[in-house]
Protein backbone atom coordinates (compact mmCIF):
# COMPACT_ATOMS: atom_id res chain seq x y z
CA UNK A 1 0.00 0.00 0.00
CA UNK A 2 2.85 2.41 0.78
CA UNK A 3 4.31 2.06 -2.71
CA UNK A 4 0.97 3.17 -4.21
CA UNK A 5 0.44 6.10 -1.85
CA UNK A 6 1.35 9.67 -2.74
CA UNK A 7 0.71 10.98 0.77
CA UNK A 8 1.32 9.05 3.98
CA UNK A 9 0.33 10.53 7.34
CA UNK A 10 1.08 8.82 10.62
CA UNK A 11 1.57 9.68 14.24
CA UNK A 12 4.68 9.03 16.31
CA UNK A 13 2.84 6.03 17.78
CA UNK A 14 1.97 4.71 14.30
CA UNK A 15 5.63 5.01 13.29
CA UNK A 16 6.76 3.04 16.36
CA UNK A 17 4.11 0.38 15.70
CA UNK A 18 5.01 0.09 12.01
CA UNK A 19 8.78 -0.09 12.55
CA UNK A 20 9.32 -1.41 16.10
CA UNK A 21 12.92 -1.07 17.24
CA UNK A 22 13.87 1.40 14.49
CA UNK A 23 15.10 4.85 15.35
CA UNK A 24 12.65 7.44 13.99
CA UNK A 25 15.10 8.61 11.30
CA UNK A 26 15.60 5.04 10.07
CA UNK A 27 11.85 4.44 9.98
CA UNK A 28 11.34 7.69 8.03
CA UNK A 29 14.02 6.72 5.48
CA UNK A 30 12.42 3.27 5.11
CA UNK A 31 8.99 4.80 4.52
CA UNK A 32 10.24 7.41 2.06
CA UNK A 33 12.07 4.71 0.09
CA UNK A 34 8.70 3.05 -0.52
CA UNK A 35 7.56 5.86 -2.80
CA UNK A 36 5.31 8.48 -1.18
CA UNK A 37 5.77 12.04 -2.41
CA UNK A 38 4.93 13.42 1.04
CA UNK A 39 5.23 11.81 4.46
CA UNK A 40 3.76 13.55 7.47
CA UNK A 41 4.35 12.53 11.08
CA UNK A 42 2.26 14.17 13.79
CA UNK A 43 3.68 14.56 17.26
CA UNK A 44 0.54 14.47 19.37
CA UNK A 45 -1.12 17.89 19.07
CA UNK A 46 2.16 19.76 19.53
CA UNK A 47 3.74 19.59 16.08
CA UNK A 48 3.88 17.91 12.68
CA UNK A 49 6.90 17.11 10.55
CA UNK A 50 6.61 16.81 6.80
CA UNK A 51 9.11 14.98 4.61
CA UNK A 52 9.72 15.20 0.89
CA UNK A 53 12.68 14.02 -1.14
CA UNK A 54 14.28 17.45 -0.71
CA UNK A 55 14.23 17.51 3.10
CA UNK A 56 11.85 18.08 5.97
CA UNK A 57 10.05 20.83 7.87
CA UNK A 58 8.58 20.84 11.35
CA UNK A 59 5.63 23.04 12.24
CA UNK A 60 4.45 23.62 15.78
CA UNK A 61 0.83 22.90 16.62
CA UNK A 62 -1.50 25.77 17.42
CA UNK A 63 -2.76 25.82 20.95
CA UNK A 64 -6.16 24.27 21.49
CA UNK A 65 -7.84 22.51 24.39
CA UNK A 66 -7.41 18.98 23.08
CA UNK A 67 -9.44 16.44 24.96
CA UNK A 68 -9.32 13.62 22.43
CA UNK A 69 -6.20 12.94 20.41
CA UNK A 70 -8.11 11.00 17.75
CA UNK A 71 -10.40 14.00 17.28
CA UNK A 72 -7.36 16.25 16.78
CA UNK A 73 -5.82 13.78 14.29
CA UNK A 74 -9.09 13.71 12.30
CA UNK A 75 -9.25 17.52 12.26
CA UNK A 76 -5.60 17.70 11.20
CA UNK A 77 -6.18 15.30 8.28
CA UNK A 78 -9.24 17.29 7.19
CA UNK A 79 -7.13 20.45 7.29
CA UNK A 80 -4.32 18.71 5.42
CA UNK A 81 -6.64 17.64 2.61
CA UNK A 82 -8.13 21.13 2.43
CA UNK A 83 -4.66 22.71 2.29
CA UNK A 84 -3.65 20.37 -0.53
CA UNK A 85 -6.91 20.99 -2.38
CA UNK A 86 -6.62 24.79 -2.23
CA UNK A 87 -3.16 24.45 -3.78
CA UNK A 88 -4.56 22.27 -6.61
CA UNK A 89 -2.52 19.28 -5.50
CA UNK A 90 -5.30 16.69 -5.31
CA UNK A 91 -6.99 17.00 -8.70
CA UNK A 92 -6.05 14.65 -11.51
CA UNK A 93 -4.52 16.62 -14.33
CA UNK A 94 -3.84 19.60 -12.09
CA UNK A 95 -1.03 21.94 -13.06
CA UNK A 96 0.94 20.92 -10.00
CA UNK A 97 1.82 17.49 -8.74
CA UNK A 98 2.58 16.34 -5.23
CA UNK A 99 6.15 15.61 -6.34
CA UNK A 100 6.60 19.30 -7.16
CA UNK A 101 5.97 20.38 -3.56
CA UNK A 102 8.95 22.20 -2.05
CA UNK A 103 9.83 22.81 1.56
CA UNK A 104 8.17 26.24 1.65
CA UNK A 105 4.98 24.74 0.18
CA UNK A 106 5.11 21.92 2.71
CA UNK A 107 5.56 24.36 5.60
CA UNK A 108 2.45 26.27 4.46
CA UNK A 109 0.44 23.08 4.04
CA UNK A 110 1.32 21.87 7.55
CA UNK A 111 0.64 25.31 9.01
CA UNK A 112 -2.81 25.40 7.42
CA UNK A 113 -3.59 21.86 8.61
CA UNK A 114 -2.58 22.81 12.17
CA UNK A 115 -4.70 25.96 12.10
CA UNK A 116 -7.68 23.95 10.84
CA UNK A 117 -7.23 21.36 13.60
CA UNK A 118 -7.00 24.04 16.31
CA UNK A 119 -10.11 25.80 15.00
CA UNK A 120 -12.08 22.55 14.76
CA UNK A 121 -11.10 21.50 18.27
CA UNK A 122 -11.84 24.93 19.71
CA UNK A 123 -15.27 24.90 18.04
CA UNK A 124 -15.98 21.40 19.37
CA UNK A 125 -14.96 22.36 22.91
CA UNK A 126 -17.16 25.49 22.77
CA UNK A 127 -20.21 23.37 21.93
Amino acid sequence: MLSRSDIVKLSDDDLTWLRPGDRPGDAIRWLMSRGPAILIVTHRDTAATGYIRGGSVRVRGHRAAVTDRAEWEDAFVAGLLQALRTRDLLDRGADRSLRSVGLDDLRGILHDANVHAAQAITSAVAR
